[in-house]
């Protein structure tokens, strides 16, 4: 697992497969919870994308599905992406979830898991010291 400071992205390696990242901005974070949405709506249209009464790990797969369809730039693993026509014909190249094998479900959550674990990592860079706080009271505060 890496994560680079200058790219922008992150590498996580499950199952001897490589998947690339890009780190989420702020609008990609908004983003992924769109497309998680839009995913919940496929299988359970009466719940309007909403995560009420659906199991803990329905939503985490939903949210790895989602978060590799917004953020996924480059994979070792063919079943990552797929071909995708658009309205004038033209194909590409995307990560479509709904094509994603049986056999990618439990390597989803592994990915998802590590994945966010090098964001907080990276995340947690530049931001101060990375020692936590410490319990010494300030000289200004009252020792409570």
């Amino acid at each position: 697992m890496t994560s680079n400071v200058l790219t922008n992205t992150i590498t996580v390696r499950v199952e001897d497969e490589d998947f690339e990242f890009r780190i989420p901005s702020p609008m990609d974070v908004a983003k992924i919870g769109s497309v998680a949405a839009g995913i919940r709506r496929k299988f359970d249209p009466e719940g309007i994308g909403y995560e009420d009464g659906l199991d803990i790990n329905t939503i985490i797969l939903v949210r790895a599905m989602a978060t590799m369809e917004v953020l996924l730039e480059k994979s070792t693993a063919k079943w990552a992406f797929s071909e995708t026509k658009d309205a004038r014909g033209q194909v590409s190249v995307a990560v479509d979830s709904s094509k994603f094998p049986p056999t990618a479900t439990g390597m989803l959550y592994e990915i998802y898991n590590k994945f966010q674990e090098e964001v907080t990592r990276f995340l947690g860079r530049g931001a101060g010291n990375a020692e936590p706080a410490s319990a010494e009271p300030v000289a200004s505060q009252p020792n409570s």
